[in-house]
């Protein structure tokens, strides 16, 4: 002591009365760190007061080891660890936690200063975990640390500070599982060196994560989804750890004032559609890593529809008892409201090779002869729509819709009544059999499919005409319930020409339009079209319905399964290096020779699962846009955010890009410009008004192939001749009548103003931007002779925030000078984003009446910006430009780029592009490009 003494290291007054052990522990924690020592001496008296001395032994002793491996960790030990010891309560806790803490001091040989930390860390949480855990789980708790500290300190250490409150919602038992959990997010980083970040994100978040989720049952499902993820993915793990509480209140919330019963009925559905929405990202996990990650971030537009789907979900049981008392009120008969099990569809045997027509098969009920004569079979649950109101809307118009069948004679239909029909179709298709039931008589048929989808398309019109006539309170819900059905459907894309008409007669039964058919079913079209209103006038019967039905077929009986439109699109044809879009984009062969039967509208039950269903939504809802509610800068319109398609994840990422719109700056220098060009192409100018002046149509012109008109046709006249003599059904349209003809085309022109047109192309100092604004000049007194509506727009862009769209000219601005000034000063930018430009330029260019749109990008390389480059960009590009060809735009590329060759067919060549070799050709070849387009 008198050695401590002369050094000032404590006082004399403290530490007498103390025994010989405890003197020495002080001397060899003096040697140790004199710092730390004053820190001990100081709470001494406090520690001998309030602990027993073994206690304040074994707390000097493990301060020691713990300032032997840092003393700055030494001396917060003795500030601090006091109270966290007193706070064990029992001298067999303190004991235990403090002897506990020495065996971690060594747990990592290559650093000490982390033993020490965690055997600090160790003492001070001890208290916390006793008040949870009780006496029980103490050695348990130290020990799942300590062989925490042998694989990482420093996540040991973490695992000391969080888990009391982390055993404040999960159970003990599970604690290890967690931890677990936190090792797999253990990944590399870009140096090929372990990364701890999500591992120590995972336990620091873990206490304010499941305690957002209210029942323990479900924090552990949780937690072991967690880990399922974590095996394969530690970044789609965790993003699905920190969503979760937003899903689990989503999709499992029950509402108040359930029965028992209803409660546990709610609680099953739920816990269902929480375990798709958890499948459909490990079905994303099974294309990437990064797919799956961006489901469960929210980032990807499938997890949106994923998400908002299990919300949005309503149980039949919740609706049970006002649907029965509408279809009981409807039908006047007592009808229960069942759940339905899986619907049957009429089988399709596969063909015979060689034979373009379907073998017979036995066909089973129709769908709208699946319900038994007292029971009504509905989907148990539904969430086919966003939003809850709407889902059970759905529910009212299909049961609506089904008692109708009961109401309106569907199943009253006997074969008695049809039976010459029977034995006509015995003559025509050589078919002996003899049906004992209604929906056997389209076995006699060569295609049972299609006999039987032609009934349930007339016979479903008819009802539901029959309905929205005699109940007028349905027609509002129906009218929704239909437009939403229509636009899931097919295009007029895809299939033979018997799969068109098909799909249109079902479309004309719900009185939707047809547009977009190809006009090569336009005849049969015609021809169906009265026959679908004879059915849906009122005196119509079920058995009218099996008759018009009949007679579809003999219509479509003329096509062969195999029979496809001729394309239609306009000649896109620019030059040598132009691609085309491949036929394989406007016609698909489908399933060979055989006819598959036509997916049914949602409400009329018996649609067949879908199983690109996710795909299919995507491409529907690909240009949908959603303003920001941001802050509006000065001189900008408000920023509007797109998708950006990410072909790592194949999905869209949602509200991903910021477009920033704003009006082209009107400068001196653009004038000067202007006039510049002017003069330099006064020749070339008058040449090109004096061509395009010639392309604008005659008042008047002869419309040939026409019901009724002014002359016959005379080569359809004769056409019609030769198809009677072949005992072939003729065409009636031989007559040709004179229409006004009026150019109707709206074309889009997107510049590219990113920083590389600042590129020098010859030593009169002329860029690449120069040449663009030239071309786009000669562009412009071209249309204005021609009197096609345009506009003009450029873009660059600085990341995806950050998305500049400039306007030149506004479909409805005049070509004046503000207009020529603002295309004089263009000059170039930043990066160029091209699939958020284009976007939006396809969102002003959507809302045109014209027949014909055209969007024309004139770029001078390919897209780059900030994490947009490669594979990325070109896929978003390419993506984009063909979300524009679905909306019957006509995008077309022209670039100046030498390099194009390698990237430009990959990018453009489905929708058309053609490359200027020489960059300086661009104002004459531009123009030129257009007409061709265009006529």
């Amino acid at each position: 002591m008198e050695e401590m003494n002369s050094d000032n290291a404590m006082n004399a007054t403290a530490v007498s009365g103390l025994d010989s052990d405890m003197r020495a522990l002080l001397v060899e924690l003096q040697e140790v760190s004199k710092r730390s020592c004053e820190e001990c001496v100081q709470a001494l008296p406090a520690a001998l007061e309030q602990c027993d001395g073994a206690v304040v032994r074994l707390w000097i002793d493990l301060g020691i080891e713990i300032a032997s491996g840092s003393g700055a960790t030494g001396i917060r030990y003795f500030k601090e660890s006091l109270g966290s010891v007193v706070g064990l309560k029992t001298a067999e806790h303190q004991e235990r936690v403090l002897t506990a803490a020495i065996q971690m001091i060594n747990v990592d040989d290559d650093a000490e200063s982390a033993g020490a930390l965690l055997a600090f860390e160790c003492v001070c949480r001890g208290a916390e975990a006793v008040d949870v855990l009780g006496d029980t789980g103490l050695d348990a708790w130290t020990a799942i640390g300590r062989d925490l500290g042998k694989w990482n300190a420093l996540a040991a250490v973490e695992y000391f500070r969080e888990s009391p409150a982390v055993l404040r919602v999960i159970p003990f038992d599970h604690l290890k599982r967690w931890v677990e959990c936190g090792i797999k997010l253990v990944t590399t980083n870009q140096f090929d060196s372990f990364d701890y970040l999500l591992t120590l994100e995972f336990f620091r978040t873990t206490p304010q994560i499941f305690s957002a989720i209210p029942e323990v049952e479900i924090r552990l499902r949780v937690l072991e989804y967690g880990n399922q993820l974590a095996d394969r993915s530690p970044h789609a793990a965790m993003a699905f750890l920190k969503q979760s509480p937003h899903a689990v209140g989503a999709i499992l919330q029950m509402p108040e004032g359930l029965t028992g019963n209803e409660a546990a009925s709610l609680r099953e559905e739920a816990n269902s559609r929480f375990e798709q929405w958890v499948g459909a990202g490990m079905e994303a996990l099974e294309y990437s890593a990064e797919s799956a990650r961006a489901y469960f971030a929210y980032e990807s537009r499938w997890a949106l529809v994923s998400i908002e789907r299990a919300m949005s979900g309503v149980s039949l049981r919740t609706v049970q008892r006002p649907l029965r008392l509408l279809v009981n009120g409807l039908t006047g008969k007592d009808l229960r409201i069942e759940t339905h099990r899986a619907s049957a569809v009429a089988p399709t045997s596969p063909a015979m090779p060689g034979c373009p027509v379907e073998q017979p098969a036995r066909v089973e009920r129709p769908p709208c002869l699946q319900d038994t004569m007292d029971t009504i079979a509905l989907p148990p649950v539904l969430n086919s729509c966003v939003r809850k109101s709407d889902n059970a809307r759905l529910y009212r118009v299909m049961a609506a819709h089904k008692a109708g069948h009961f109401e309106f004679g569907t199943h009253d239909l006997h074969i008695e009544s049809i039976q010459d029909l029977v034995v006509d179709l015995h003559a025509r298709y050589g078919q002996n059999r003899q049906p004992t039931s209604v929906w056997e008589v389209f076995a006699l048929y060569p295609s049972p499919a299609l006999a039987q989808d032609l009934w349930m398309i007339v016979e479903d019109a008819r009802v539901d005409s029959r309905l929205t006539t005699e109940y007028a309170g349905l027609r509002r819900d129906m009218d929704r319930v239909v437009k939403e059905a229509v636009t899931q459907r097919p295009l007029f894309q895809t299939g033979s020409l018997r799969d068109m008409v098909v799909e249109a007669l079902m479309r004309m039964s719900v009185n939707q339009t047809t547009d977009g058919i190809p006009t090569s079913c336009q005849e049969i079209i015609d021809q169906a079209r009265p026959m679908l209103a004879e059915v849906q006038d009122a005196s119509a019967t079920c058995e009218t319905s099996i008759r018009i039905a009949d007679r579809l077929y003999g219509l479509l009986d003329v096509l062969s399964p195999t029979d496809q439109p001729l394309s239609e699109t306009p000649d896109s044809e620019s030059g040598s290096q132009e691609s085309q879009p491949d036929e394989g984009d406007m016609t698909q062969q489908g399933n060979g020779y055989a006819y598959e039967q036509i997916l049914n509208l949602s409400y009329r039950g018996g649609a067949r699962p879908v199983s690109s269903e996710s795909i299919e939504f995507l491409e529907r809802e690909t240009l949908e846009v959603e303003a920001s509610q941001g802050e509006e800068a000065a001189g900008y319109k408000p920023a509007v955010r797109y998708d950006e398609w990410d072909t790592t994840l194949g999905d869209y990422r949602s509200r991903w890009c910021t477009i920033i719109e704003s009006t082209g700056e009107t400068m001196n220098g653009g004038e000067a410009f202007v006039a510049q060009t002017l003069a330099d192409h006064q020749w070339t100018i008058q040449r090109l008004r004096k061509c395009f002046e010639g392309i604008r149509p005659s008042s008047l012109r002869w419309v040939k192939n026409q019901l009724d008109g002014e002359d016959i046709d005379t080569d359809a006249a004769i056409e019609r001749l030769v198809e009677r003599r072949a005992r072939r059904i003729p065409s009636d349209r031989v007559f040709m009548h004179r229409e006004i003809r009026v150019r109707s085309v709206s074309a889009a022109v997107l510049t590219d103003m990113s920083g590389s047109t600042n590129r020098m192309l010859d030593v009169d100092g002329k860029r690449v931007i120069d040449v663009e604004k030239e071309a786009l000049i000669l562009l412009c007194e071209a249309l204005e002779a021609l009197g096609d509506r345009y506009a003009i727009y450029g873009f660059s862009g600085r990341s995806r925030h950050d998305v500049r769209f400039t306007i030149m000219k506004e479909f409805d601005h005049h070509y004046d000078a503000r207009c020529k000034q603002r295309i004089g000063a263009i000059e170039p930018a930043h990066q160029n984003r091209d699939g958020a430009a284009i976007r939006h330029a396809v969102s002003k260019l959507r809302h045109e009446r014209a027949k014909v749109k055209l969007l024309l990008l004139l770029s001078d390389g390919r897209p780059l910006d900030d994490q947009y480059e490669r594979d990325y960009a070109l896929e978003d590009t390419r993506m984009a430009l063909l979300e524009a060809k679905r909306l019957g735009i006509h995008p077309f590329c022209v670039t100046i780029d030498h390099e194009a060759p390698t990237y430009l067919n990959r990018m453009c060549g489905e929708v058309g592009f053609v490359v200027v070799d020489q960059a300086a050709l661009l104002p004459d070849c531009l123009p030129h490009i257009y007409r061709r387009l265009t006529t």
